[in-house]
């Protein structure tokens, strides 16, 4: 009888991160390109005298509720904070929610689910590799889009 392994399986997530390949480029040039072309855009926000006007004279509950801080408005970090990071976070985490949506439906599709679980790993082990590839994928596109942001900042 084979021993299983119980972490992960280090070729389970080479495979996993070439089956992945496609969709990462995609997300990475969405989320990189949408946090460059809003850190570009920095400069119609900041200091903008019309803009904190609009913003004195809306009432402090609308602003509250939707998170809105004037003072925010002055600064590169204050604006990225707001709605950039905002977008970030929605991208980055429909991307994943996609990833591992497709992770699934891909092992169902090609009939290999079954073939899956007869390899000398253990079902925990299948998890974690396709979690260690999701997840370090995810990292890289964000790291890789701060480092943009701070670079166009």
């Amino acid at each position: 009888m084979a021993m299983r392994s119980n972490g992960p399986g280090w070729p389970a997530v080479k495979f996993e991160l070439r089956q992945m390949r496609r969709g990462a480029i995609v997300a990475a040039i969405v989320v990189i390109g949408m946090q460059a072309m809003l850190a570009g855009m920095a400069h119609l926000y900041l200091d903008n005298a019309e803009m904190e006007r609009l913003l004195g004279s809306m009432p402090q509950g609308m602003l509250e509720g939707f998170g809105i801080h004037p003072e925010s408005m002055t600064t590169f970090e204050g604006w990225t904070s707001g709605e950039p990071f905002t977008f970030f976070l929605l991208l980055l985490g429909f991307f994943g929610m996609n990833w591992a949506v497709g992770s699934i439906s891909r092992e169902r599709d090609r009939q290999t689910a079954e073939f899956l679980f007869t390899l000398p790993l253990s079902r925990s082990s299948i998890y974690w590799s396709k979690w260690c590839a999701h997840t370090g994928l995810a990292t890289l596109i964000a790291a890789a889009s701060a480092g943009i942001v701070l670079l166009l900042g």
